[in-house]
């Protein structure tokens, strides 16, 4: 294999106005290793020179040709490196060398052009890879893992012959601009002025490229969210000494995991919030930190927010409780009421947790937000700050409907979870009050009238939990467990309420508790 050298960049230009992978082989002077290769002649004879599937093989092999060169000797990120006038020494060279290679590498992962990408961001940011590589991972993996997700969808389609004959299709996965935020006239003000507080390198860091995720079925969707949410569980517990010696959090598991639940919700979006509900007294507070970020996904899509917004949220329903790591655990799981001194200590959580926030530089200031305010209510009374409508953050707004609904809706120690429908009927009561009431509005619109994990009794006789909601955010997939009547367990059986078409429809809502089933035990079937 003809080895290729890094240096031959130097001063290249690699600004094209569109992606184009056969100039890019050519710039990088892989025109034979590639375009002719025996692979590559072989399926444009088969598919013709044109199809998708060929600029896909050219993609895998360029990044295949380069992996020698990202595998070795890559230089320590120099955030000035730029403002230099004169690239003088050999070091200076291989390092802008480095620096197109690794824009080119992002641009062949993701079928988008070296311009399109600088526009994004301002400029490509290569920090990420970089240390990575320092902390001995892999480049090669790091952009081969981008251009298997942008393009695993499409080679399934072509091996099992799910395309048009041309199998014509743009190239390229369009990145979301994350400085477009669409949403109702109500919210727009708020999240402009928050935008501004982005920097560059944060807008780099937290508009990852969406990738085009397939719909699954809840059921099938359930097994890979379940082990998920122990994978969950086990990366926050990672943060917890760290959190606790004053450390800030890990930038590279934490968005790893917040992408992987935000691929999990687009799959199917009722899978997750039906595994938010296996829980434990002994695990709430982890728990409930994974719950609420996937609230948050919930509520910040249903908001119709851009991929950014909704991943920088999801961080923050992951952080906002964190504080309560270096709570006394007694005080914690008390059961009764805690006294005027347990609650002032209770309050510090807050301040625990900013603390963190602020040591870990690529947060963004949403998360900040969201960790200051969710303890604010409107009329006033919360705290720390005792802040007052708009003084609140939008972002504090959400927080504190997301943290109030996952509370209530967990067992704890101290207390039984109630049913959501429940939930969203305090909250609602509460608008206005504790909550603001245009967001409380929005969020029991958006978990619907009666929520996925709510127990109901069917017309039929039949009591299960709801699985699913239907585009009018009505209870749609039902999963039966119990015969009312006979009072007694029954085999799992689902029945769609969409299909039945009124011949069997909700009688009443059901407290689960009272017959003694918990959705957590029914969700495999």
């Amino acid at each position: 294999m003809k080895k290729f050298d890094v240096e031959y960049l130097f001063g290249v230009d690699i600004s094209f106005s569109y992606f184009d992978i056969d100039k890019i082989i050519e710039i990088l002077g892989l025109k034979t290793e590639v375009s002719y290769s025996s692979k590559v002649k072989k399926i444009a004879k088969q598919q013709g020179s044109k199809h998708r599937i060929v600029a896909i093989v050219k993609r895998q092999m360029v990044l295949d040709f380069v992996k020698p060169a990202l595998a070795s000797g890559l230089l320590s990120y120099d955030p000035y490196f730029y403002d230099k006038n004169i690239i003088a020494n050999p070091k200076d060279r291989l390092y802008d060398a480095q620096e197109r290679l690794l824009e080119v590498c992002l641009s062949v992962a993701v079928g988008k052009s070296v311009k399109s990408l600088r526009k994004l961001d301002g400029r490509y940011d290569s920090r990420d890879v970089r240390t990575r590589y320092e902390k001995g991972q892999s480049a090669f993996k790091y952009f081969r893992n981008i251009l298997n997700d942008y393009t695993r969808d499409y080679i399934l389609d072509f091996k099992e012959g799910r395309l048009k004959e041309n199998g014509e299709e743009h190239d390229a996965k369009p990145i979301k601009e994350v400085d477009v935020v669409t949403r109702s006239d109500e919210l727009e003000a708020p999240v402009k002025k928050a935008e501004a507080t982005l920097s560059l390198r944060q807008r780099s860091l937290i508009a990852r490229a969406v990738k085009k995720t397939k719909a699954v079925n809840v059921a099938d969707e359930i097994k890979d969210a379940l082990p998920l949410y122990d994978e969950a569980m086990a990366i926050v517990l990672s943060q917890e000494m760290p959190f606790k010696q004053g450390k800030a959090f890990e930038e590279e598991v934490l968005v790893e995991l917040i992408d992987r639940l935000i691929a999990s919700y687009d799959r199917n979006p009722s899978a997750l919030l039906c595994v938010r509900f296996v829980r434990s007294p002994d695990t709430y507070l982890v728990k409930h930190l994974i719950g609420c970020s996937v609230l948050a996904i919930h509520f910040a899509k249903s908001l119709k927010m851009s991929e950014a917004y909704v991943k920088a949220i999801a961080l923050g329903g992951l952080l906002f409780d964190f504080g309560r790591f270096k709570l006394p655990g007694p005080m914690v799981n008390k059961a009764g009421k805690l006294s005027e001194s347990e609650f002032e200590m209770f309050k510090k959580h807050i301040s625990f947790g900013l603390r963190a926030v602020k040591a870990s530089d690529w947060l963004v200031k949403i998360v900040y937000q969201m960790l200051e305010d969710h303890h604010e209510k409107i009329d006033g009374t919360g705290y720390p700050e005792g802040k007052i409508g708009e003084e609140i953050s939008v972002y504090g707004k959400m927080a504190a409907i997301i943290d109030a609904y996952d509370a209530m809706t967990s067992t704890q120690s101290h207390k039984s979870p109630m049913s959501p429908a429940q939930a969203c009927k305090i909250i609602t009561d509460e608008a206005g009050l504790a909550f603001d009431a245009d967001l409380t509005k929005r969020f029991v619109q958006c978990v619907g009238r009666i929520p996925i994990g709510t127990c109901v009794e069917l017309s039929n006789g039949r009591i299960g939990f709801v699985l699913t909601l239907s585009k009018a955010l009505t209870p749609k997939l039902i999963r039966q467990i119990y015969l009312a009547k006979q009072k007694t367990s029954m085999a799992p059986q689902d029945i769609d309420l969409e299909v039945t078409a009124g011949d069997v429809s909700i009688k009443r809502i059901v407290d689960a508790q009272l017959i003694d089933i918990k959705m957590e035990d029914y969700l495999f079937v």
